[in-house]
């Protein structure tokens, strides 16, 4: 079996080849098209000398264009690279540095951002992401190893080295299998997502994307009516997309009565969902679809899940519940640290039930290392006497009597007073509640 990311791809352009794979603004592309589309851009690329391992740094906006030159990154082997757009212009140059790209791909307003940023301009090969090479239809898919990176991803942060999660095939393989196992997809559904992940996902196990009239560098312009209207058209079976996208529509179909029937699922995850949250998405989608939020990070997804009725009828008092543990997800709570943790720590490090401490997390398909960033590894990671690496997740937490999981927000926000923590994050959560 290939350890290349796109092999799952692949075997859907063989089995379903004439399913809409993706689907945007009105424009579509089956998955032999998209499959050829992938072909000819991965010709294209051999063509201007990239190869194995290469690092590329992608600066195109979502679109059909964009997961056309991501799976042919992945499909000859290279990595892509993407910056997080909201850093500022000094940490976008340090992320540059630091990934020492060989080649800079994006359209037009994106090289002539590139040419006022200097690591960008020294980029030895740039390409736009329209161009391709016509008439290539033999396909070749690199053969790569598990620990080969696939994806690389910086985040803002505020101060030092960025940090870069480095997604190698194996990664992405594992997180793949566990979305999949998590979400179970129906054959053929057509999913509407806001997260790029969940793509890659979709056209790993056979569903249609519905990409949305959205923009999330501009939220403020999100039209809740296009979306419900888009749902409508295309019949849409499921919703993955973040809280912000879910609340905005629960609050247009409430406010209109716009339900649309089509609808089964949604999951939503990537920031806190409260109770209200939870039953204002009930209060517009109904008691008989299925609502679940799931708690991860850009590290490790799934960490644990909770559906909207549970989270509806817990009683918010010390935490909140974001509910039990994804199965494949070893979980302890820990006493909290400054400094970075030895692995011979652990065992007497670890709390008992009820207790506040920080979450780490261990799996296949947790995050293993940082690219380029030993600082990053050591204050993130902790590796224990047998070997497993477990991922901080910098959240306090606590496992219930239940034994479901309650977040309390972050560690560094945590107010320790005496022998015990007060939470701002649960404290906003109830001046939010009280009226005006």
């Amino acid at each position: 079996m290939s350890h290349n990311i796109l092999s799952h791809f692949w075997k859907r352009v063989s089995e379903n080849p004439n399913q809409i794979a993706i689907k945007k603004d009105g424009n579509q592309l089956s998955f032999a098209e998209l499959g050829h589309a992938v072909t000819q851009k991965s010709h294209y690329f051999r063509e201007k000398g990239i190869t194995k391992g290469d690092r590329i740094l992608v600066f195109v906006p979502i679109s059909i264009n964009l997961y056309i030159n991501v799976l042919a990154i992945f499909n000859i082997g290279a990595v892509a690279v993407f910056l997080d757009e909201w850093a500022s212009r000094e940490r976008l140059k340090t992320a540059c540095e630091l990934a020492n790209c060989k080649v800079f791909i994006g359209g037009k307003l994106a090289y002539l951002f590139g040419l006022t940023i200097k690591p960008i301009r020294n980029i030895p090969i740039k390409l736009f992401s329209s161009k391709t090479l016509v008439g290539k239809t033999e396909n070749k898919i690199a053969d790569v190893r598990a620990d080969d990176p696939a994806l690389i991803t910086f985040t803002t942060g505020s101060t030092g080295i960025p940090k870069a999660a480095n997604r190698t095939h194996g990664f992405l393989n594992a997180q793949l299998s566990a979305l999949k196992d998590k979400l179970k997809p129906e054959p053929k559904e057509k999913v509407m997502t806001t997260l790029p992940i969940i793509v890659l996902y979709n056209l790993g196990v056979g569903a249609t994307t519905i990409l949305p009239d959205f923009n999330p560098r501009k939220p403020e312009k999100l039209n809740p009516e296009n979306i419900i209207n888009e749902i409508s058209e295309e019949k849409v079976e499921r919703l993955i997309c973040s809280p912000f996208f879910i609340d905005e529509l629960a609050h247009h179909v409430t406010a209109h009565n716009a339900y649309d029937v089509s609808l089964t699922k949604i999951h939503t995850g990537g920031a806190p969902v409260f109770p209200e949250q939870a039953q204002k998405y009930l209060n517009a989608f109904g008691t008989k679809i299925k609502i679940e939020i799931i708690y991860g990070s850009t590290e490790a997804e799934p960490i644990s899940s909770i559906s909207a009725n549970e989270l509806v009828a817990s009683r918010m008092m010390n935490g909140l519940k974001v509910g039990s543990i994804y199965h494949n997800t070893k979980l302890k709570i820990i006493t909290f640290k400054d400094e970075p943790i030895d692995g011979k720590d652990l065992a007497i490090l670890q709390l008992p039930q009820g207790v506040i401490g920080e979450i780490i997390v261990a799996g296949d398909h947790v995050l293993k290392s940082y690219f380029n960033n030993e600082k990053a590894f050591h204050e993130n990671k902790i590796i224990d006497p047998d070997g497993t690496i477990w991922h901080r997740t910098g959240d306090g937490g606590f496992l219930d009597e239940e034994q479901m999981l309650q977040l309390v927000g972050r560690c560094k926000q945590l107010i320790k007073v005496d022998n015990t923590y007060i939470s701002p994050f649960i404290i906003e959560n109830k001046l939010k509640q009280i009226p005006n």
